[in-house]
């Protein structure tokens, strides 16, 4: 470039210099972007605690022996396993062996995916549509509200989302090169995101078969037998871990958590498959209302015994502004899920979602239409990358607002789409030179600016509104009257509707009571009701003191058994595993409601000298697979204990109270949790049973 047209550049509007961006400019603001990501990410990150104790407490017992490696066991003794496959979490093992588990360190690999994931937004939207386009996307992914909250947890989400991404990658380079080697790559990469995540990990797979079966230039029957073979290799890839388990005998290895028939592929199909679409029908949290079929059970009488918890709970009464009703819809009962409201068209506008997802969801929905119009009148198909990109984002979009079950921070797989169609539809209608098209963006610009100050009242800044109110204006101003103009309206444009959500991320990351469980978005004011604000922003907030003096009892009592404690469920047990790195029996699973052990199994076990100490009611303890004969059993064969020091083992009081272990010491209710609707304030006890 000579040095005439340099000087000739540099009269420009600022804005059109950023549209034509050299190499090292774009990667100069890329760096900038990834830094200001990392610093969203790991900001206050004293917030994080422990992460989400039930994958945290796997990562310790990972750490201890490749059985329960391999098998992704949920407490040291390998009794039962984590309720997702193994790849994520084998991640977060290798981390926690070579940095030590902390809160920290089993996070700090879901922050390294979102920053990659940023980056290849970038790459991909840029090679097509150009540097400044690419930029566009990795800010709106930088900043989007959920994927900072799940991006600050060691939640799984993240792992994949970087998977699937890069997934898109092979895909989208494959239909340029028709090429059979890409594309089996491509499916394999999404086949390790199913080992991530399970099926979640095909919700874009309709759009990347859809953008190589529309875009690459080869003939049909070509296509055809190279999309067949791709979901040969998917396949395989996807089901390779769960089969292997599947044919190890069930004595040998642990029970499948969250399964009906212990087996990987049941779970698969049911509980993270047919139920999170169709709702989870009976599957509470272990209550009197959960089913009491039989499921096969592995040999637990060999020292294994365990299960899933949520992070460092203390029991707790529902949440203000959350009734009984409510509860049993959100934890079961074919409810919407805990904390994404009602299932239907709105569902991603309404609250509690619009503030996770919501902010430029309905802009990238228009863009789509935009993207659409575009190129039916150019009378040709769509580019390839735009196939990928709009069909992630309505196949997602559509199924995340319809499923039976489904939580919040889902909503972040569908983020990067969101950041492709909405930088690509924005880049667009920058190069036109219709008025129809300037008037559209102001459409755009409007309809995100009235969805974001609706979801962010009363708490957005006060500055905020009258400063987005100008820069419309001048949007409307640049496009209405000087064609010229389009690129500086434009950016004007990109800024106003940036403001708001950069404020939420912020919000977000600020936090200081973080839901590593069931993580979102920044509530809008500071007393917001429902299950994500409330009754699960205290999920992570056990006092450490009282759990570390009830460890520190056992400890000093059990050091000849091989668990220290057995509790209803991984809710009450995680932080102990945390805590001591012992394994803790985990009788029913996660929400106690895996047969994991029977009453059989418990005596046993008791008769070996491998089981002292037995706590039971709180979270978890419900009826299925034959916890109600365990409860029996204990009741029968087993002495309360009356010195034990205080010990929160489900979710903390509202009002601070932290009741002792065998508070209300009679029998623990064995139906007092019906449906995973009731709460008692800790109903449980701590028993010691044998000699």
């Amino acid at each position: 470039m000579s040095a005439s047209t340099t000087t000739s550049n540099l009269r420009r509007p600022l804005a059109w210099r950023i549209a034509q961006l050299t190499r090292s400019q774009a990667l100069v603001l890329l760096s900038l972007i990834l830094l200001f990501a990392g610093w969203l990410r790991l900001h206050n990150f004293d917030a994080v605690a422990e992460g989400n104790t039930y994958y945290t407490a796997a990562t310790v017992a990972m750490t201890q022996s490749w059985h329960n490696f391999f098998f992704a066991a949920a407490e040291p003794g390998g009794s039962v396993t984590i309720d997702k496959p193994a790849l994520g979490l084998w991640i977060q093992a290798i981390f926690g062996k070579l940095f030590g588990v902390s809160g920290t360190v089993v996070v700090l690999p879901q922050v390294l995916a979102g920053l990659a994931t940023i980056g290849l937004l970038y790459w991909i939207v840029a090679r097509r549509w150009g540097r400044s386009a690419g930029l566009l996307a990795a800010a709106i992914q930088a900043i989007s509200p959920i994927s900072i909250a799940v991006e600050r947890t060691n939640n799984l989400d993240a792992l994949l989302i970087v998977t699937l991404v890069g997934a898109m990658a092979l895909f989208l380079v494959a239909t340029e090169r028709t090429s059979t080697k890409y594309l089996l790559l491509a499916g394999a990469v999404v086949g390790l995101g199913f080992n991530i995540k399970m099926l979640q990990a095909f919700l874009p797979l309709p759009a990347f078969y859809a953008m190589y079966f529309f875009a690459a230039k080869t003939g049909w029957w070509r296509k055809i037998w190279q999309l067949g073979l791709t979901t040969l290799v998917l396949l395989t890839v996807s089901f390779s871990w769960a089969i292997a388990v599947d044919l190890v005998p069930a004595s040998e290895r642990p029970y499948i958590g969250s399964s009906d028939t212990n087996s990987v592929v049941n779970l698969i199909l049911g509980y993270n498959g047919v139920e999170r679409l169709t709702g989870r029908e009976g599957q509470g949290m272990g209550g009197a209302g959960a089913p009491t079929d039989d499921r096969q059970r592995s040999n637990a009488t060999d020292g294994n015994a365990q299960m899933p918890a949520i992070p460092n709970g203390n029991a707790q009464t529902p949440p203000n502004g959350m009734t009984d009703a409510g509860m049993r819809g959100q934890f079961g009962g074919g409810g919407p899920g805990m904390d994404s409201g009602e299932s239907g068209l709105l569902r991603m506008f309404s609250s509690p979602m619009n503030t996770n997802i919501g902010w430029l969801l309905g802009a990238a929905l228009l863009a789509v239409v935009g993207l659409a119009t575009y190129y039916i009148k150019q009378s040709r198909w769509p580019d390839a990358d735009v196939w990928a990109w709009a069909g992630w984002l309505i196949t997602a979009f559509v199924v995340l607002s319809f499923a039976g079950f489904s939580h919040g921070y889902y909503s972040a797989t569908i983020a990067p789409a969101i950041a492709g169609t909405l930088a690509i539809g924005i880049t667009v209608w920058r190069r036109s030179t219709s008025k129809i098209v300037g008037l559209w963006l102001i459409g755009l610009v409007a309809a995100a600016l009235v969805v974001q100050v609706i979801a962010a009242q009363p708490s957005v800044s006060g500055w905020l509104i009258p400063a987005i109110a100008i820069g419309l204006a001048l949007v409307a101003i640049g496009l209405a009257f000087r064609t010229s103009w389009r690129v500086a309206a434009t950016a004007v444009g990109i800024a106003a509707i940036l403001l708001i959500p950069s404020e939420w991320a912020y919000k977000t990351s600020a936090m200081e009571q973080m839901n590593s469980t069931l993580p979102s978005a920044a509530a809008p004011t500071a007393n917001a009701n429902g299950f994500a604000t409330g009754f699960g922003s205290n999920r992570n907030r056990s006092d450490s003191s009282s759990t570390s003096a009830l460890a520190t009892y056992l400890q000093e009592r059990t050091s000849d058994t091989y668990y220290m404690l057995a509790v209803p469920s991984s809710m009450m047990g995680s932080s102990l595993v945390i805590e001591t790195g012992r394994p803790v029996l985990m009788m029913g699973g996660f929400s106690g409601s895996d047969p994991v052990v029977d009453a059989d199994d418990i005596a046993q076990l008791v008769a070996d000298g491998k089981l002292r100490y037995i706590m039971t009611g709180g979270m978890g303890g419900g009826s299925r697979g034959g916890s109600s004969t365990v409860q029996t059993w204990i009741q029968q064969n087993c002495r309360v204990v009356t010195d034990a020091p205080s010990s929160q083992v489900g979710f903390d009081l509202p009002n601070g109270q932290m009741p002792t272990a065998n508070q209300n010491s009679q029998a623990a209710p064995t139906n007092g949790n019906a449906g995973g609707a009731q709460f008692a304030q800790n109903n449980s006890s701590l028993y010691r049973c044998g000699e």
